[in-house]
């Protein structure tokens, strides 16, 4: 049976997993990766981290599953251009999703949406290359993150549709970096790195990652995509889901919209997969990251899973107790708004509560704000009917309950919680020549209509608190 070995570059941890045919995750290992947050607006990320997270990660997954792998395929986060020397090396600060450095780089170009599909912003990458061009950087090409790491291994100075397209240099329906675009941001037809399918063949492994890994030299590296994209595909969008919800750092919905829906533009964002077929993305910045925020607040000695975990199931055991109202923009509203300079907001806490009530608040907070997409995409007309819950988040107890319940909606659970890492896998093996599917869903959350009610109520206060 063919296995492959997934990388998934997180913003917060890098992801190995050894993958066989029936999509089994057999053996995996993770390291952290730090981001800096020295100045405001500010988180970068360092190329050298990646790849020692790589090492770390790679081997301990290699060695877990205890044989050879048949190919090696990457995924990894989006809006975080990489301008690269000859040798693929980044030569200006990497800056990632929620970094705003660029928020003065943004551009008003009508062309951008028209080509595109989407309004500038700092989510996307465009404004970080023409910020890092302005500042002096000349770059051989820009790539993203996962091409880094592939180029590292042996690949060449190449990225995919996915990724190129994150960055607004790809026009709507292409699978090529688009002249009037890549000139607006200030690059060259050089500059603009080649975009390879996403399933294609890009280089064999070098002896230097083959001894840091443990594998024999030559095997074979797939390009691979965006982790958004994978996790499209990772997910059966459009097959067994018409959209997915996603709790990671971030909290986004994925919806299958096979064009750009102009009631949508500025409100969802447009992406394609690993297939080239387009999704449409709501992002909504402050998902596990309020999480991560509560508990660097909390002091506390424990691990950051294990304490999650533990006061989110004693928040579950508590479903009826009063909570404080929160708007959980800890960093900015993203979809539909995507307003950067939007707050977050308490209100009605108390003496009585505590940590816990703050943990469950802010769930609720972050279900509400996932709800008002899944709203937009009715009103244009898109009603996701099949909807499902991944990621992280949904492995905590209660926090899929509440978003069930927020949207009056049944929700199925995928397969595996690993989506960019599954769906980077399927284009592994498509690579090599085996066409997979991802894993039909199980039953997951049922929709509580009495508890909807109460929080329905709960949101219309959050809505007004919003103004």
């Amino acid at each position: 049976m063919a296995r492959v070995l997934a990388i998934d570059l997180g913003t917060g941890s890098l992801k190995a997993g050894v993958v066989d045919e029936s999509l089994e995750v057999v053996a995996v290992g993770s390291a952290p990766v730090p981001t800096a947050r020295d100045a405001p607006g500010m988180a970068e990320q360092s190329a050298e981290d990646w790849l020692s997270a790589m090492a770390r990660a790679g081997r301990t997954a290699v060695d877990g599953a205890g044989q050879a792998v048949d190919a090696i395929v990457f995924t990894g986060h989006m809006s975080a251009p990489c301008l690269v020397n000859t040798s693929g090396l980044p030569i200006a600060p990497v800056r990632t999703l929620a970094d705003t450095q660029c928020a003065g780089f943004l551009s008003d170009d009508p062309d951008i949406a028209a080509r595109s599909g989407n309004l500038d912003g700092t989510h996307f990458g465009r404004a970080k290359i023409v910020q890092a061009l302005a500042q002096g950087a000349k770059p051989a090409v820009v790539v993203a993150p996962k091409d880094v790491l592939r180029i590292a291994m042996g690949g060449t100075l190449a990225s995919d549709p996915s990724d190129l397209a994150n960055f607004l240099l790809i026009r709507a329906g292409a699978d090529a970096c688009d002249p009037v675009l890549s000139s607006g941001a200030g690059l060259t037809p050089a500059q603009c790195a080649p975009a390879l399918p996403a399933d294609a063949l890009d280089g064999v492994l070098n002896d230097h990652w083959a001894d840091v890994l443990g594998l024999p030299a030559g095997v074979p590296l797939i390009v691979g995509a965006g982790d958004m994209g994978t996790a499209a595909i990772g997910v059966g969008l459009g097959q067994d889901c018409d959209a997915a919800i996603t709790i990671g750092t971030a909290a986004t919905v994925l919806a299958a919209v096979p064009k750009v829906q102009p009631d949508l533009v500025g409100k969802l964002t447009y992406h394609l997969d690993g297939f080239g077929r387009s999704f449409a993305l709501a992002s909504h910045f402050n998902g596990g990251a309020v999480l991560d925020w509560l508990y660097r607040l909390s002091g506390t000695v424990e691990a950051r899973n294990p304490w999650l975990t533990r006061l989110s199931q004693m928040a579950a055991a508590r479903p009826d107790r009063s909570l404080p109202l929160v708007l959980p923009y800890l960093l900015g509203s993203g979809s539909p708004r995507f307003d950067r300079g939007e707050r977050a907001r308490i209100t009605g806490l108390s003496a009585e509560h505590d940590i816990i009530d703050l943990i469950a608040a802010f769930q609720e907070g972050v279900a509400f704000d996932l709800a008002d997409s899944i709203d937009a995409l009715e009103r244009a007309g898109i009603d996701p009917l099949r909807t499902c819950l991944g990621g992280g988040g949904a492995r905590l107890a209660g926090w899929g309950q509440t978003i069930s319940d927020t949207l009056g909606r049944d929700l199925n659970r995928p397969a595996n919680e690993d989506l960019s890492l599954i769906g980077a896998a399927i284009l592994g093996f498509r690579g090599l020549g085996i066409d997979l599917s991802a894993p039909p869903h199980a039953p997951g959350w049922q929709s509580d209509p009495a508890r909807g009610e109460k929080l329905a109520a709960r949101r219309a206060e959050a809505v007004a608190l919003r103004g």
